[in-house]
């Protein structure tokens, strides 16, 4: 949760494969804090991500979202129908 995506675009966008326009991504020094296996340096010195293993992460993030979204879904479903019947007994 500490990491936040940017939007920025490249000084020198021939020394990044021209790249051009605006580009959407992760500042490398809030990655390196979280993730430091993510940051690497280039010839220059300039940090740059990597990014190995976001796609397991990203996935088991989706996978625990889903699983905290179906528990909440039941608990939903389950104070409606206690909701339901009460206004019923009430005669609502």
């Amino acid at each position: 949760m500490s990491l936040k995506g940017v939007n920025y675009e490249w000084k020198n966008p021939k020394d990044h494969a021209n790249m051009t326009g605006k580009q959407i991504g992760f500042i490398a020094q809030d990655v390196e804090k979280v993730f430091p296996q993510w940051v690497e340096k280039d010839g220059e010195g300039y940090k740059t991500l990597t990014l190995r293993g976001f796609e397991a992460l990203a996935v088991e993030s989706i996978r625990e979202l889903k699983k905290e979204n179906d528990s909440l879904k039941e608990a939903n479903k389950q104070l409606e129908s206690r909701l339901k019947a009460l206004e019923e007994k009430i005669g609502k």
